[in-house]
């Protein structure tokens, strides 16, 4: 999957036209980290990919890390999604930027 192809599914998402489900994880982490789906949305918004979108074969899906700031206190804030071109799609993860400086790691 391209940085386009990412982009226009996302953009799907927010226009309603595609769902995405909330994973567990995601929304723990939503609520732990103070988060609001305003913050996620925003991020989403601004389609700042931390990579080029990748397969993960554990979870069947291409992993989109999209970065920016949340907007209740502006910090750097990485949103995970699980994106696939036909779906299923799923808010995977949400997290602060320990170190808004170096890139945000891939994982499997």
């Amino acid at each position: 999957m391209t940085r386009d192809g990412a982009r226009e599914i996302i953009r799907k998402i927010l226009a309603g036209t595609v769902p995405c489900s909330q994973s567990l994880h995601f929304l723990q982490e939503l609520e732990a980290h103070g988060y609001s789906m305003y913050d996620v949305r925003s991020i989403m918004q601004s389609c700042r990919f931390e990579h080029p979108p990748y397969w993960s074969g554990k979870h069947a899906n291409f992993k989109a890390y999209l970065r920016g700031k949340c907007l209740a206190f502006g910090r750097p804030t990485c949103v995970l999604l699980g994106l696939l071109p036909d779906g299923p799609n799923v808010y995977a993860t949400v997290f602060p930027i320990a170190d808004p400086t170096r890139e945000v790691p891939r994982r499997p």
